[in-house]
């Protein structure tokens, strides 16, 4: 045999291995990115619809806030009411 025959069957050898794991590295670097890339939108879609929700229960917390001021004065009135009649 050839001493170059074996020298290049040995570096085309090399060279198709590099390239199988090359090739299986740069798949799975795609996978991964599309990965990423849907992550990303999902958790912006998540702040979007955490941000509408804090906001919406804000405005419920005010609401009942207001609500319960609301019959706190009403409670006094009948309170002062029902004093003023029993006496």
């Amino acid at each position: 045999m050839d001493s170059e025959f074996v020298l290049k069957t040995i570096i085309g050898a090399a060279v198709a291995v590099i390239s199988y794991f090359l090739k299986a590295t740069m798949s799975e670097l795609k996978e991964v990115k599309s990965q990423a890339a849907d992550n990303r939108a999902s958790l912006e879609i998540l702040k979007v619809d955490y941000a509408n929700k804090f906001e919406h229960l804000t405005e419920k917390v005010s609401e009942l806030k207001e609500t319960l001021n609301d019959l706190i004065r009403e409670i006094r009135v009948l309170n002062k009411s029902m004093h003023s009649n029993s006496k």
